[in-house]
């Protein structure tokens, strides 16, 4: 039986290592399935289990100490990522994004999770000259502010501003 491929989200032919450009990108969480004594909330798996919130916060910000990746903002909220970052050293975001999901959802398996963590691939954003690059980063880092969870965007433990635009 011929299984059908599902077309793919990113711009066909576009270089997604080319680090002339920074890319806004939303990472859900899509949870089918815990087990019956998981620590984790479907609709909030960061906030439900803190630590897996900072291993999360943690892990991303490892790719930035590595050379792959420079994060203009982010914020890990309760149940996705925003992040504007663009790929260093001939890093590609796709393989960065997808390593960082795989990883995240390995040790989110070790609290009750069964099966996948984040929603197919991720939603981007190509920043053109034309884009307001700091309404994007007052967008990520009010994320928390507007959703209700602190009174400014300092409060939240996982979002930033690691490095200069």
């Amino acid at each position: 039986m011929q299984r059908h491929r599902r077309n793919s989200y990113r711009l066909a032919g576009h270089d997604y290592s080319d680090s002339s450009y920074a890319y806004f990108a939303t990472i859900d969480v899509k949870i089918k399935h815990v087990a019956n004594d998981s620590q984790i909330d479907p609709l909030a798996p960061f906030t439900s289990r803190r630590d897996l919130g900072q291993q999360a916060n943690d892990s991303l910000l490892f790719y930035r100490t590595q050379g792959k990746l420079l994060i203009f903002a982010y914020c890990l909220m309760p149940d996705h990522l925003h992040i504007l970052a663009s790929p260093q050293g001939g890093a590609n975001l796709s393989t960065i994004l997808g390593s960082y999901e795989s990883y995240v959802t390995q040790l989110a398996w070790g609290y009750g999770l069964i099966g996948k963590l984040w929603q197919r691939s991720f939603h981007d954003h190509i920043l053109c000259q034309s884009d307001d690059a700091q309404a994007v980063i007052a967008y990520i880092l009010n994320n928390p502010v507007k959703a209700g969870l602190v009174t400014c965007w300092q409060d939240w433990p996982w979002c930033g501003m690691p490095d200069a635009l």
